[in-house]
């Protein structure tokens, strides 16, 4: 699966490695893994975490059957199309995959979070559990609160206080009222909701392994789905990548702020990176004026080409002198 191979590549592929290496051991054939995969319980590996947990939600599609993007894009879909969503659950410190389930795409995303709360521990701590505007549903503010989490999911843009005999209505409708008098974009910031883009970047690995399921059967398909789980939470143990800030000049609407981007950069390099990328303030001054010197020129000229422009189209309105 890591390598995408169908069963029997996997079985030949296997083989030879065993023969390389010179062992007498006997390759199960490829029919006897298919059968098994249909029962096969897969435990998730993952790394205990002492303090409360940090957990963000999402949800993807993996294609069943279906031709590529280039096949359809280019003459059209000719043949059933078919996909099941990925519900996951992913630590914001560890970036590993807590739970998972798979469903068709008639489930919604928000009546899927009690089963996926259910499959941790009930000593594990849940501090925060963070979450994109599908989860704005009574079922998770019920499984969060009783989870005793909080839940930060932006309410929906028609969203409407709920009773106070709901669970969890008091910190939607306080999540509402810091809506109205903030604004939206200042409330994600504060509550740290940014932290959800966590969860997509956890989705974008899990595609690496593969956008298609190679099982038919849903049993199988499960399988599968939880085996790439738990590669990708065997490579976050190996080793995570650093990343340091990168200033970058901004000149659109304010010429003298920064931004910072994130690269990612190997860990032994990072001094020899940051050394290449931060500059004295007087070479970052310099660069700004000549930047800044460059883009008066260039409004002028525009300025300029767009006057001629409208005195062209003036002297064109004007009428001609009659001639008697």
């Amino acid at each position: 699966m890591l390598y995408e191979l169908p069963l029997r590549a996997a079985q030949g592929s296997v083989g030879c490695l065993i023969r390389l290496a010179g062992l007498d051991w006997r390759m199960p054939h490829y029919s006897t893994l298919s059968r098994r995969q249909n029962d096969l319980t897969v435990t998730i590996p993952y790394r205990p975490w002492s303090g409360p947990l940090h957990l963000v939600i999402d949800s993807t599609g993996l294609k069943v059957l279906g031709e590529g993007e280039w096949k359809v894009r280019k003459h059209g879909a000719n043949k059933r199309r078919l996909w099941r969503k990925v519900h996951m659950i992913i630590d914001a410190e560890s970036h590993e995959a807590r739970a998972v389930e798979m469903t068709d795409h008639r489930h919604g995303d928000g009546e899927i979070v009690p089963g996926l709360l259910a499959q941790l521990p009930e000593g594990e701590r849940i501090e925060v559990v963070s979450g994109d505007g599908a989860y704005d549903t009574r079922d998770v503010d019920e499984a969060s609160a009783l989870r005793d989490a909080a839940l930060v999911v932006p309410p929906r843009r028609n969203g409407r206080p709920w009773k106070a005999r709901t669970i969890g209505a008091a910190e939607r409708n306080e999540t509402l009222r810091a809506i109205k008098r903030l604004g939206r974009r200042l409330w994600k910031r504060w509550s740290g909701y940014h932290r959800r883009s966590l969860a997509e970047t956890a989705m974008s690995r899990l595609k690496r392994l593969g956008e298609r399921l190679s099982a038919r059967d849903p049993a199988r398909q499960v399988a599968e789905v939880q085996i790439r789980c738990a590669i990708l939470n065997t490579l976050n143990a190996l080793d995570m990548p650093d990343t340091i800030a990168r200033a970058e000049s901004k000149h659109k609407r304010r010429p003298r702020t920064l931004r910072l981007i994130y690269a990612t950069v190997p860990p032994r390099s990072i001094k020899a990176h940051a050394a290449n990328v931060w500059k004295t303030p007087g070479e970052a001054r310099s660069q700004l004026t000549q930047k800044k010197v460059l883009l008066e020129k260039i409004g002028a000229a525009v300025g300029a080409r767009r006057r001629h422009s409208l005195a062209e189209k003036r002297s064109s309105r004007e009428p001609e002198a009659l001639v008697c």
